[in-house]
């Protein structure tokens, strides 16, 4: 005897659509009585300013727990202060900066002299006796940015680099992906402010959620307004230390501008984040440069 299949119960599939039309309807309750929430909540907001917005929404949760499609209530809380000041201020890492670096250092390195030739960047250069003394000279503003070898010949990120760059707080300009002379491999400009390219880049943010729970209503917030990201490192605690932070990386793509109604709904979600990065990619070859975007 055959096992049941679910198309033979035609009363399943009933029920599984009453269901289906009665979360819909929820949905739609829920999403209203955030947008009511917002507006009555934000009516006397002096402004979009972060520290005075931020208690208000973590009140609010806390008052509305157990509800669902939190991303709904930090998506109603920034688009009413949108349609109120006109602008959202963007993540305090975006600092003002030259459109590009004048003066950058490096450790000398035949590959990463071949992305400098190839680069096209008109800048001024410098050595730097090694990847510490880069970073740190572009971390105290002596100068403008620094070039260091990132992804190996498998095209992975390199850990000693990515614990420099985390310790001295830089930002991801641009990565130089690169196949010369056989070999494939990877360079990142950085420097201690961030600038936004002007055409496509990938921004790129280091959570650290509370809780999974609002780390998935983070990515919900993104798949709702349509904006690719990846999650290229799990959610995960430290080896370390037992009661250190939930961490993870997130990754958007951008086109030009910043999507400011997103990026504050997502502040609001997890506050404790920062813009590690926002970066566009050129792909260096023995024939030249061509951008990704």
């Amino acid at each position: 005897m055959s096992a049941p299949s679910y198309g033979d119960f035609p009363a399943l599939d009933a029920e599984k659509r009453r269901i289906l039309k009665e979360e819909e309807k929820a949905r739609a309750y829920t999403e209203l009585f955030y947008k009511d929430a917002a507006e009555v909540l934000l009516s006397s907001a002096r402004s979009a300013d972060r520290e005075e917005i931020l208690p208000v929404f973590r009140d609010f949760l806390t008052h509305t727990a157990p509800l669902s499609c939190l991303h709904l209530a930090a998506l109603a809380f920034a688009k009413r202060l949108h349609d109120r000041f006109g602008a959202l201020p963007p993540p305090e890492e975006f600092l003002p900066f030259p459109a590009s670096p004048q003066e950058i250092c490096y450790v000398k390195n035949p590959y990463i002299q071949r992305v400098i030739d190839l680069s096209g960047m008109h800048a001024q250069w410098f050595y730097a006796e090694d990847f510490d003394s880069a970073c740190s000279l572009a971390s105290e503003g002596k100068r403008d940015a620094c070039i260091l070898p990132y992804l190996d010949a498998e095209e992975r990120p390199m850990p000693g680099i990515e614990r420099l760059i985390n310790d001295y707080g830089l930002k991801k300009q641009r990565l130089y992906r690169f196949d010369l002379d056989g070999r494939s491999g990877g360079c990142l400009l950085l420097s201690a402010a961030l600038r936004l390219p002007p055409e496509r880049a990938i921004l790129e943010w280091q959570l650290f959620p509370e809780s999974d729970l609002l780390l998935r209503e983070a990515t919900e917030l993104l798949r709702a307004e349509q904006i690719s990201f990846a999650l290229p490192a799990p959610i995960k605690q430290s080896d370390d230390l037992r009661d250190a932070p939930l961490s993870c990386t997130l990754r958007m793509e951008i086109n030009g501008a910043l999507p400011e109604i997103p990026l504050y709904a997502l502040s609001l979600l997890v506050p404790d984040m920062s813009v590690t990065g926002c970066y566009d990619v050129l792909h260096l070859t023995d024939d030249g440069a061509e951008s990704d975007g």
